[in-house]
């Protein structure tokens, strides 16, 4: 038995993922959410509070989202498709050109005029190519937002260097909320109570009342209808047509728990997190 190792074995190559949705995914999503009980699952959790309301009908969609949702993987390092691809024929004849009269143009004076002439229009063929290469790019991209900053960060030479902070989040936020009380220290105790400034202003009482009103499914439906079309998913994999595609399949859950998240003043911690 050899001890020698194999050199000619390779382990393979290690794969970058990330988790994708098909979009030919969204009628059985549909299908799956429409199918589930929903009265059943209002009338169990008609006792509880906001947050295990909440809470259990988030897990219950993100569940289903992320059953059919797709590991895909990819071995070539991802490569930046606009790098030089502005570069034409014809620019590349100009340089060619203008190789040659730099090397003559030592000869007369005539020849290092054509030159600079040649120089100048070279730059400017190179400025108009980029700008028109990139106004292409934008314009075919769906995410134009998102192509317009990766063409501005491909153009910043200077790239400064992030250091990781070694402040906790706790800390960042306790600082602004504790600064409100240092300031309010420092100021002067007024002699007069707002209480008193509404007694002494002869305000007329509103002829109405302000009455409780809970929001409708259809409420529901038109926000969620008036959002912008996008494919950009959240921390759970969800975007906005997404969203647009399955909420009448539970409109009617999401409504009563958004109504007794209001009743309680509770904002569910689900949607506190952000992807950026």
């Amino acid at each position: 038995i050899s001890n020698k190792t194999n050199k000619d074995s390779k382990s393979p190559p290690i794969k970058n993922f990330k988790i994708i949705l098909p979009k030919n995914k969204f009628d059985e999503i549909c299908m799956t959410l429409s199918s589930f009980d929903w009265s059943s699952f209002l009338f169990q959790y008609r006792l509880h509070n906001a947050k295990t309301q909440f809470s259990t009908f988030f897990t219950i969609v993100t569940n289903v989202i992320s059953h059919f949702q797709i590991i895909k993987g990819s071995n070539k390092k991802k490569q930046n498709n606009q790098k030089n691809n502005w570069y034409t024929n014809d620019l590349a004849v100009m340089k060619r050109k203008l190789l040659y009269l730099h090397k003559i143009s030592k000869i007369s004076t005539h020849l290092k005029t054509d030159f600079k002439k040649l120089k100048k229009d070279y730059r400017q063929a190179i400025e108009l190519a980029k700008f028109s290469f990139n106004e292409k790019y934008i314009n075919n991209s769906t995410n134009k937002c998102k192509a317009a900053w990766k063409v501005i960060n491909s153009n910043n030479v200077s790239k400064s260097k992030i250091n990781n902070s070694s402040i906790r989040p706790d800390v960042f936020n306790d600082y602004f909320i504790d600064s409100v009380a240092d300031v309010k220290k420092q100021l002067d105790v007024p002699t007069v109570s707002s209480t008193d400034l509404l007694l002494k202003s002869n305000t007329r009482k509103p002829a109405e009342h302000f009455k409780w009103v809970n929001i409708t499914d259809v409420a529901i439906l038109n926000a969620v209808k008036k959002l912008n079309n996008s494919d950009s998913c959240d921390v759970y994999g969800m975007s906005n047509n997404l969203l647009k595609s399955i909420i009448p399949h539970f409109v009617t859950p999401i409504t009563h728990c958004f109504n007794a998240c209001l009743k309680e003043s509770y904002f569910p911690d689900e949607l506190k997190i952000s992807r950026i």
